[in-house]
């Protein structure tokens, strides 16, 4: 077993001689809503959409001091274990559960089963039908999972065990939900440019590809990886080595965070400015790997939780350090460049976080102590913040100076208020809304709003006001719709804080905006393989225009040529528009003569056509109806037909 593993369960026997320890600063939105009694909390929970309960394991204790899996109110009540392990079926659950497809809660253990090297189990949320569906060997499977499992996209289970396997390095596997086709996908230490130990579980980020991280290095030149795999196993590559230097952070313990803004966020345990910890970012091909934030002993020291994200900032916890020791529970923008403990673990109301803090559906953060409470055995908390639900108008000029009004519940008197890190004019508070004046902006940006109340509660919602394209403004015929293709991530402007509506859309341009209109604004293609001969690989486009190419949505421009710089018209603008949506099978129904200007039958005809029936154009004239077939698309047009062909909120 594992010396952590050993210090957690010595932790049980002598945490409450430590009840005397003096209590820390306690934020007005922390409270402690239930005790453990006997059983060693720390595990993360999760809450069930379905009925609103969190869910969670304990380290130890139960019925058979092997641990549990328990249930309880979102308020702290009707508390109940539904499970208590007995060492045969599973000991020591580290990982936390997960819900799965088939509404059934999954999780591992660290220990016991058959072989004493750990389980993976099932059970319902009512606590029946209880089974372990793997029993790990050790030698070929691996040993001591202590990362949460993920369901990824193909419906499989993915998890990581901290030891065994063909190296004793640890291992990468796949499961069924049924516990079938179990299958290493691969043995960490296999080579020396690799990580070993991995202790925290793997997340799906949006290209499908699973990433992790590994406490130790093989070679033992740095101290901790960042990997990434594919679903088969297969392109499996070290990303990032943490180096001897402890400013590059050293042993990352937690989940990685792939952010909304695409950047994969994480935090160490050690390393940093003072060794006492860091967060990192870095990009999903293992470049710009950047510590942002230095932990201190103020701030919390050894984070050993991931990041989360809510609304315009990331939220965590740190292990130990703050005001009494115990930990912090902390907020940070995602360049770190506001940082603040919110609040200070100390005995009396729970200490020593080290699972992921989970964002409710009711907004408030919940999560889990390993030590302090009434018992000495750790707390389940919950920490209420303000919500920041809107603002309205939700886009104005870049010179600043609209009226806002922002909606939200929990603003105290006094709140103050950032518009992108900006202090507005005219501030006025009430319980439920705050009205302002905006400040200046760079024109053609999203903007985050943050309101923090006197006691440090803080809710913010993130790229809420639009500060206007200057060749877009208020009232202009494009004006909304260009600020939807813009805040779903498909086009960022053509620079100069310009929008460019008047432009014509190339070919090449199309494909990029298809598909992240398609697939979402993280997607990235596969690397280009030198399909059309008139398109450079590598090149700005290439990749985007072969995978166009690669769904059926277009085939080129004839004789094996895609033509990239070629304006897009209107005509084939309702093909490519409707197989991106539909599918490359999709075949549109027989033209009616619809247009004065378009032919039936024709080419395009029936795609002009179907296009108008969804409602995506309504033609370039109403009277007499008139489509401008050959016309080419600009970008303001394109922003309509993006919008409404794929209902972009």
């Amino acid at each position: 077993m594992e010396p952590s593993h050993l210090r957690r369960i010595l932790m049980a026997l002598v945490l409450p001689a430590l009840l005397l320890a003096p209590r820390g600063a306690a934020a007005q939105g922390y409270v402690a809503l239930h005790h453990f009694d006997s059983t060693l909390g720390a595990n993360p929970l999760l809450q069930n959409p379905a009925d609103g309960l969190l869910y969670g394991t304990t380290f130890t204790g139960g019925a058979h001091s092997a641990g549990t899996v328990f249930r309880m109110d979102a308020n702290g009540t009707n508390f109940v274990v539904l499970h208590d392990f007995a060492s045969t079926d599973g000991a020591l659950p580290d990982a936390g559960l997960i819900l799965a497809s088939n509404g059934l809660l999954y999780g591992a253990t660290a220990a016991g089963g058959t072989s004493g090297k750990g389980t993976i189990f099932r059970i319902d949320t009512a606590g029946n039908n209880f089974l372990t569906i793997r029993n790990l060997d050790g030698d070929a499977d691996g040993e001591e999972p202590r990362g949460r499992l993920v369901q990824a996209t193909d419906a499989s289970l993915y998890g990581v065990t901290h030891s065994g396997g063909a190296n004793n390095a640890g291992t990468l596997y796949r499961i069924n939900l049924d516990g079938t086709a179990f299958a290493v996908l691969h043995d960490f230490g296999a080579s020396p440019d690799e990580g070993t130990r991995p202790a925290a579980g793997l997340i799906q980020a949006s290209d499908g590809l699973l990433y992790g991280t590994t406490e130790f290095a093989a070679a033992q030149i740095g101290n901790g990886t960042i990997f990434v795999v594919g679903l088969d196993g297969s392109k499996f590559s070290t990303l990032h080595t943490m180096l001897e230097s402890p400013f590059d952070g050293r042993t990352p313990s937690a989940e990685l965070l792939e952010a909304s803004d695409g950047l994969l966020y994480g935090t160490t345990e050690f390393g940093g400015a003072q060794d006492l910890g860091a967060a990192f970012t870095l990009n999903r091909d293992g470049t710009g790997f950047h510590v942002f934030h230095d932990f201190g002993v103020l701030d919390g020291i050894r984070p050993r939780a991931p990041l989360v994200e809510q609304g315009a900032l990331l939220w965590g916890t740190a292990y130990a350090g703050g005001a009494d020791d115990g930990g912090t529970l902390f907020r940070m923008t995602r360049t770190g460049r506001i940082f603040a403990p919110v609040h200070d673990f100390a005995a009396a109301g729970g200490e020593h976080p080290r699972a992921a803090v989970l964002v409710g559906s009711d907004g408030a953060l919940y999560g889990t102590t390993e030590a302090g409470g009434d018992h000495g055995f750790g707390v389940v908390y919950r920490f209420t913040n303000p919500t920041v639900s809107s603002i309205a108008p939700s886009s104005g000029p870049a010179a600043g100076g609209t009226a806002v009004t922002i909606a939200g519940t929990l603003f105290q008197p006094g709140a103050s208020v950032l518009i992108n890190g900006q202090v507005p004019a005219g501030v006025s508070v009430t319980t439920t809304q705050i009205t302002a004046t905006t400040p200046a902006f760079h024109a053609g940006t999203l903007n985050d709003v943050i309101v923090t109340n006197p006691d440090e509660t803080i809710g913010s919602i993130r790229n809420a006001f639009l500060a206007d394209f200057l060749d877009v403004p208020q009232g202009d015929l494009f004006h909304a719709f260009v600020g939807q293709v813009f805040r779903n991530g498909i086009t960022a402007g053509c620079g100069g804080g310009n929008y460019c509506r008047d432009n014509e859309v190339t070919r090449a341009q199309m494909a990029v905006f298809l598909l992240k209109s398609e697939h979402g604004p993280l997607f990235a293609p596969p690397a280009c393989a030198g399909v059309f001969p008139d398109v450079l690989c590598p090149g700005p486009f290439t990749d985007w225009i072969e995978q166009l190419s690669a769904e059926g949505v277009t085939g080129g421009c004839g004789g094996g040529n895609y033509c990239p710089d070629d304006p897009v018209t209107r005509q084939q603008m309702a093909v490519f528009l409707l197989k991106a949506e539909h599918g490359s099978a999709f075949t549109p129904p027989p033209c009616a003569g619809l247009f004065g200007d378009v032919a039936c039958p024709g080419i395009f005809t029936s795609w002009v056509e179907r296009l108008f029936n969804e409602n995506v154009t309504g033609g370039c004239q109403a009277s007499p109806l008139l489509y401008c077939p050959e016309s080419s698309v600009t970008r303001g047009q394109m922003a309509v037909f993006l919008t409404k062909a794929f209902s972009l909120q």
